[in-house]
């Protein structure tokens, strides 16, 4: 038999060798087989098995936008911050928290639902468009709430983006945030 690569073979009239040791063809169609669903398993599924590797201090929430009557309005809702310590003892808590809210868009303003349950203001501008919170250490596993927030402008007033970050005074804790432009 000639020496081919393997996409240059006809397998129908490929020389038949003398049975070797190893893997049969059978063998290796039915592996494939069975792989493929393994592989699309694992494919779809990353962020549902997916763990934290590093202890972390995650916003939570969503930001969504409308416009009606001449007015754009963008809510932060449904939020808070979490604390994931990734099993190290060495960071039971996610030290003191701060939360920042900023948009880049001086038209846009900012009101809250309620007050923030165990939030401290630490800043706010009224030239710079960022509002800075304090919260105290929360532990492993914990999650403490944010009030819905809710910027307005009118609809003239252009594009804006905001974020939503938090931070940890601790310089070995992560942060991960949310953020979205109307």
């Amino acid at each position: 038999m000639d020496n081919h690569s393997a996409s240059q073979i006809d397998i129908d009239s490929a020389e038949i060798a003398p049975k070797k040791s190893g893997l049969t063809r059978r063998q290796v169609a039915t592996g494939a087989a069975w792989a493929v669903p393994v592989i699309a398993l694992a494919v779809g599924t990353p962020l549902a098995s997916a763990s934290v590797t590093s202890p972390t201090a995650t916003v939570t929430g969503t930001i969504t936008g409308s416009v009606g009557n001449g007015v754009r309005t963008v809510k932060y809702s449904n939020g808070g911050v979490s604390y994931d310590s990734a099993g190290d003892p060495t960071l039971p808590d996610s030290g003191i928290l701060t939360i920042k809210l900023a948009w880049d868009n001086s038209a846009y303003v900012i009101t809250y639902d309620s007050v923030p349950s165990g939030w401290v203001l630490v800043s706010a501008s009224s030239t710079v468009s960022v509002v800075q919170y304090e919260h105290a250490p929360i532990s492993n596993g914990a999650s403490i709430t944010f009030p819905t927030v809710t910027w307005k402008a009118l609809s003239t007033s252009g594009h804006v983006n905001f974020s939503v970050q938090v931070e940890s005074d601790n310089q070995n804790i992560g942060s991960a945030g949310v953020t979205k432009g109307y």
